[in-house]
């Protein structure tokens, strides 16, 4: 059965700076590098693919599915023809036949649920036996947002409640856990954790944050997109993608199926 394998991290991190915003490439940066060199068993489903850009960015051939529960962003991904079949569906309901895929990816997706074990449970179901699923997500650690704490230092708990509901609201962090409740709810679903590796630095997490007012009139804004004001910024900071991560803001989860559940 043929594979298909993530490309050089810094070839990647080329292809990406030329869209990405300024917030997205210091997140995504990390997540690249942590991916180069993996391989994905096909047929492989991007469970919520969103537009497809990423899929480009890290891969030089096709992933056979995309799925995302948007009917627009499925539109921009056939756009952008990142994928050989289009899905739009609920993942608590995946259209996809038991035993279908060897492989599940799924990149900043699942800290948007707001609950996991019917997720998992069909992806589960899809996936072939010793069948691998490959995600990233944020870890608790991002929710320690430095504007937030300088607030409430400075006497201003309110002020410091509603900034923390904005960074919650337009990230969608509904979702999150530690290495070990991952690993927990990853076994009881039929699955044995591989590898769970940090990415994101403190360091990273606060250049991050910091241009995030910024990505957030980027990403509505055309020509502020094609600006590659995210190359500068990566530069000028020196962000150490690459860097050994003890407590990271986000995970890279490796698991494989090693079991089918009911």
């Amino acid at each position: 059965m043929k594979s298909i394998t993530f490309i050089k991290s810094e070839e990647c991190i080329k292809r990406m700076l030329k869209r990405a915003s300024i917030s997205g490439a210091i997140w995504r940066s990390h997540e690249i590098f942590a991916l180069a060199g993996y391989s994905l068993k096909r047929p492989i489903l991007d469970l919520g693919c969103g537009d497809g850009r990423y899929a480009k960015w890290v891969l030089n051939e096709k992933m056979d599915i995309g799925l995302d529960i948007s009917t627009r962003v499925i539109k921009k991904a056939e756009k952008n023809n990142a994928y050989f079949k289009y899905v739009v569906a609920d993942a608590n309901k995946i259209p996809l036949e038991n035993g279908s895929v060897n492989t599940i990816f799924s990149n900043s997706a699942f800290e948007h649920f707001n609950n996991l074990n019917k997720p998992l449970s069909e992806i589960n179901r899809i996936l072939k036996k010793n069948g691998n699923l490959i995600f990233t997500t944020h870890s608790p650690s991002s929710m320690k947002f430095t504007s937030v704490k300088v607030l409430r230092k400075l006497g201003l708990p309110f002020l410091a409640k509603l900034v923390e509901k904005i960074f919650v609201y337009q990230l969608q962090l509904h979702s999150l856990r530690t290495q070990e409740k991952w690993k927990e709810l990853l076994e009881s679903k039929g699955f044995a954790v591989i590898k769970i590796k940090n990415l994101i630095s403190a360091r990273s997490f606060f250049f991050y944050e910091m241009f995030m007012p910024f990505t957030f009139v980027q990403n509505r804004i055309y020509f502020l997109k094609i600006i590659p004001f995210a190359s500068f910024v990566l530069n000028v900071f020196n962000i150490d993608y690459s860097e050994s991560v003890k407590d990271g803001y986000n995970f890279l989860i490796i698991s494989k199926k090693i079991k089918s559940i009911e």
